[in-house]
């Protein structure tokens, strides 16, 4: 099983897909996250892409998320691309990552909360120019923490959870 997992990596990486000859994009993402408990907030923030081979590369993004019912959060991403060219100046990429998110409350602080977890994804990018691009983007974001706390002398847990697809659409320039 090892030995077919390593063949089909290795017929993957060698897939002559062509990427556009930047080492590195800049840019901003804005987008709407649907998570479970029927939050669903509006999100901007930067990016930064680097790539590592031609298909593959890394992104690092940020995002402010608005507030509901004095919540708001904010969360730090860290995934890796894997980019196919479909046709001319269009890209797709599934994802896959990492993710941190922090809640707070407004305007005493008191529910703050950090967690760690998941992105799964995929998007699809179009080149506008040779330095511009436009991207479209659907992941899942799985984030959970288990908070203990005492009362009365007995213990309970409540779970904090960040859980749901974010679709975002973002523009960044490659140098």
């Amino acid at each position: 099983m090892k030995k077919l997992m390593l063949i089909a990596a290795l017929m993957l990486i060698s897939i002559g897909v062509s990427a556009q000859d930047n080492r590195f994009a800049i840019g901003g993402n804005v987008g709407v996250g649907v998570y479970r408990n029927s939050y669903t907030p509006f999100g901007f923030g930067p990016k930064f892409q680097m790539y590592f081979t031609k298909q593959l590369r890394g992104e690092a993004s940020f995002n402010w998320w608005t507030k509901k019912d004095d919540l708001g959060f904010w969360d730090v991403n860290a995934n890796v691309h894997y980019v196919f060219n479909v046709g001319r100046n269009i890209n797709v990429y599934p994802l896959g990552g990492l993710t941190v998110v922090s809640t707070h409350s407004l305007p005493d602080g008191y529910d703050n909360q950090t967690m760690a977890g998941l992105n799964l994804g995929g998007g699809l990018e179009y080149f506008l120019a040779p330095q511009v691009k436009a991207n479209f983007e659907i992941k899942y974001q799985y984030a959970e923490k288990e908070y203990d706390f005492y009362y009365d002398g007995h213990k309970f847990t409540e779970k904090y959870r960040a859980e749901g697809p974010v679709f975002q659409a973002g523009i960044a320039y490659c140098f």
